[in-house]
């Protein structure tokens, strides 16, 4: 038995503007590339999501994408710069002897 005719026909969509990838799941994966590139721009993750999943996604959901995985990364700044104490008492704890100063500044630019 031979192979005599090839009808050659696709039938995967070719449709970019399917509206599938969401915010949040796009985030979920790029912290693992956000760790790697912290800079990562906005038309990187539009042209990945291209080139992976062949499907566009529009620039408000690349931004907030971003941002999520960043929040998922880094936490939030408030989260951290509440933590900056217990920080300079670990310091103090390993290096016994030191001096630490701290100076925050508030949203009015007023130093603490």
């Amino acid at each position: 038995m031979a192979l005599r005719k090839l009808l050659d026909v696709h039938s995967c969509s070719w449709e970019f503007k399917i509206n599938i990838i969401k915010a949040k799941w796009l985030s979920e994966t790029l912290d693992r590339t956000l760790i790697e590139n912290p800079k990562l721009k906005i038309n990187d993750i539009r042209q990945r999501a291209l080139r992976k999943w062949n499907t566009h996604v529009s620039i408000s959901t690349a931004r907030k994408a971003r941002a999520m995985a960043a929040y998922i990364v880094y936490g939030s700044f408030k989260e951290q710069y509440k933590r900056i104490y217990d920080y300079a008492h670990e310091l103090l704890k390993c290096n016994p002897g030191s001096t630490i100063k701290i100076k925050v500044e508030n949203d009015n630019d007023e130093a603490i």
